[in-house]
């Protein structure tokens, strides 16, 4: 059998690579998402699935504990590799695991609704990265806690 054959792509700000062991495939997403990015997700999780299907692999692990930020048209392109797997036979079809960084709540509400779109066979592991504090010193004169401009301060 010819061995498993996804090249890994590594931008300024974005990096994708895969691996297989066994029987899954684990891809590693690292960087920021923006919008230059949808053009290289979409044709490497084409390149993913029909690897999937060539290898009979069970499971994909999207390992994005190092995905810092995803637009929403590289959602897009997740939602779209979701969904041409639940239109495979169910005796073709593999399960999907997002191991998500808890410290990112975006990735929490993002992976939660692919998970609900297809909760057959999408997972989401939120326990890969210990939960930390990130607020390690008081916030700039002039701002929220979350670093909002004071005009943006709701009115006690």
């Amino acid at each position: 059998m010819k061995p498993f054959s996804v090249d890994p792509i590594v931008k300024e700000a974005f990096s994708i690579s895969a691996r297989h062991e066994d029987s899954a495939i684990f891809v590693k997403m690292t960087g920021n998402g923006d919008m230059e990015t949808p053009v290289i997700l979409g044709g490497y999780l084409k390149k993913v699935h029909g690897e999937a299907l060539r290898l009979s692999a069970h499971t994909v692990v999207v390992e994005c504990e190092e995905l810092y930020f995803m637009s929403s048209a590289c959602i897009k392109c997740l939602a779209t590799w979701i969904d041409g797997v639940a239109k495979l036979d169910t005796t073709e079809r593999y399960k999907i695991k997002f191991k998500s960084n808890p410290n990112l709540p975006w990735q929490r509400r993002s992976f939660e609704a692919l998970r609900r779109f297809a909760p057959g066979f999408v997972r989401v592991d939120a326990d890969s990265v210990p939960k930390t504090r990130t607020i390690t010193e008081p916030p700039p004169s002039g701002s929220t806690p979350t670093g909002a401009p004071a005009a943006f301060r709701r009115k006690p």
